[in-house]
């Protein structure tokens, strides 16, 4: 390898810390807390350094939103592979429950924190491939069509947003378990109470009405 290789891949693999630093500041002790400086001490780097490579922390965090929204829109693309519209809604609740379990800290910034300007800025609402919420509406609607939900046809955000509330609240559980809000109880393992939560918001959506308005 020459010079001129190594040095990018330098660059490149400093650029990654970079991003990891401050996701982890950004996800464990919020907004306020992140500075360059701050991340320049992470890392052990001069403050420098990182405006080699951000032209500040606004252009730092929008590269940081955009990389995790689009990572997590992508992951959930694979649930589109089947074509049976409940399985498809299982396969996405799947798809979800690993992502935030792989990428704990992206997952906090996306929905246990408030929210960041910078993703706000970048969402692309109504486009399934870069907003995976988006792409849960897809599915429903997808669903909807297929009289899955024959009581819903007027009411699908409702079904959507009811439906991700359910595995949300199994995921944030688990990415908090063990800090001040823990209970002292033994967990079932999560992709099973993933499951269980699915199946059981599937089987009783299906045959109830919408509250009224």
């Amino acid at each position: 390898m020459g010079t001129t290789q190594r040095r990018e891949r330098e660059k490149v693999a400093l650029k990654q810390r970079i991003l990891e630093a401050a996701r982890e500041i950004l996800a464990t002790e919020g907004h306020a807390a992140l500075t360059m400086r701050r991340i320049a001490d992470r890392i052990e780097y001069t403050p420098g350094a990182l405006y080699a490579h951000f032209a500040d922390k606004d252009a730092l965090l929008r590269e940081l939103c955009a990389c995790d929204f689009y990572e997590f829109a992508g992951q959930l693309q694979g649930a589109l592979a089947t074509e049976d519209p409940m399985d498809r809604l299982r396969s996405l609740a799947r798809h979800y429950a690993r992502f935030g379990l792989e990428h704990p800290n992206q997952y906090r910034i996306l929905f246990m924190m408030d929210p960041v300007p910078q993703l706000v800025e970048l969402i692309e609402r109504g486009n399934p491939e870069r907003d995976g919420y988006a792409l849960l509406e897809f599915a429903v609607a997808y669903a909807v069509q297929r009289d899955c939900f024959p009581q819903w046809k007027d009411d699908q955000q409702l079904l959507a947003q009811t439906l991700w509330c359910g595995v949300h609240g199994v995921i944030a559980i688990e990415i908090v378990k063990g800090g001040p809000g823990d209970r002292p109880m033994t967990l079932e393992p999560v992709l099973r109470r993933v499951d269980a939560m699915c199946e059981a918001l599937l089987a009783g959506l299906r045959d109830i009405a919408p509250p009224a308005r």
